[in-house]
C-alpha cells in the first residue's frame, strides 16, 4: 500500500463515456448516463484499499444492517424478506400500515466530497488506509474525448459508476438516516439508493402523523446531502382502508 497516504495523481482523472438510456427521449440530460473507464491498476489498488476498510466495517457492524446494496452476504432476497417481516409484524398488531419507496435521484452524481470526509472520519479510525481513501476525492479530473481531442475539467462532486470505492462512499453516507432513532412504527430500509419505509399506526389519524413525521425526516436529510428524491419513482402501497391517506403526490418535494 502506499506509505505516503497519497492516491496516485495520474489514477485521478477519470476517462467519462455517455451512454444513452434505452427509450429515453434524446434531448433530455437526464436521458444519459456516464461511465467512467478508469485504468486497470487504479481498480486493482481501489480493490485492495476496499478490502482492508471493509474488513473492520464489518466485523464490527459498523455499517447499519439495514443497507442491502453492495454488502457482503446480503441481496435483494434479504431486503424483501425484511420488508415483508416489517409489514407482517404491523398486521399481526391489528395496525394501518403504509408502505412508501423512495429513490434518490442521480444519487452517485450528487455525492459531495466534504460529506463523505465527514462521515468517513465518524465511521473509520484514522489510519493510512482511511486517509488514502479520503485522498482519493482530492485534486479529480473528468475527461471526455471530442472531435476537437480530449476536454478535462475539475470534478468537484460525484462518484462514476466503474469507481469500486463509490459503492462505500455512498453507504457510508446513507448509514446516517438509517440509524435514525425510528420509533417501532417506523421501519426504514435501503438497497443502495433506494429506501423504503413501512410506517403503521393504530388509527389512520396516527398513521398520517407518523408518515408526515418519517417523510419530514428523510427531507431533511436530503436537503442537507443536497439530495433529491424521484418524485417519477416514488411509490407507496396502502395496507387497510385508509381512503385520505396522503397519495404518492402528496409526498413532501424532496
Amino acid at each position: 500500500m502506499p506509505r505516503s497516504e497519497k492516491f496516485p495523481t495520474p489514477f485521478k482523472t477519470e476517462l467519462i463515456v455517455i451512454f444513452h438510456k434505452k427509450g429515453k427521449e434524446n434531448n433530455s440530460v437526464n436521458s444519459y448516463i456516464p461511465i467512467s473507464l478508469l485504468p486497470i491498476l487504479e481498480k486493482l489498488l481501489e480493490k485492495l484499499l476496499l478490502q482492508r476498510v471493509n474488513f473492520p466495517l464489518n466485523k464490527q457492524n459498523v455499517l447499519h444492517p439495514r443497507q442491502f446494496g453492495f454488502r457482503e452476504g446480503k441481496s435483494i432476497n434479504h431486503a424483501l424478506r425484511k420488508l415483508l417481516d416489517a409489514i407482517e409484524d404491523a398486521k399481526k398488531r391489528e395496525h394501518y400500515v403504509i408502505v412508501i419507496s423512495l429513490d434518490i435521484q442521480g444519487a452517485f452524481d450528487n455525492l459531495k466530497y466534504d460529506i463523505i470526509r465527514k462521515e468517513l472520519r465518524k465511521l473509520c479510525t484514522k489510519s493510512n488506509i482511511s486517509e488514502t481513501l479520503e485522498d482519493i476525492l482530492s485534486n479529480r479530473n473528468v475527461a471526455i474525448q471530442t472531435s476537437d481531442g480530449p476536454a478535462v475539467w475539475k470534478q468537484m462532486q460525484g462518484c462514476q459508476q466503474g469507481s469500486c470505492t463509490s459503492s462505500l462512499f455512498w453507504n457510508i453516507v446513507s448509514d446516517e438516516i438509517l440509524k435514525i432513532d425510528w420509533s417501532k412504527k417506523i421501519h426504514l430500509q435501503a438497497v443502495a439508493d433506494v429506501f423504503a419505509f413501512v410506517i403503521s399506526g393504530r388509527t389512520r389519524r396516527e398513521l398520517e402523523q407518523h408518515t408526515s413525521f418519517a417523510l419530514e425526516t428523510f427531507k431533511n436529510w436530503t436537503d442537507k446531502n443536497q439530495f433529491n428524491a424521484s418524485i417519477e419513482k416514488s411509490q407507496y402501497l396502502l395496507i387497510g382502508d385508509l381512503q385520505g391517506v396522503q397519495s404518492t403526490d402528496e409526498i413532501p418535494n424532496q
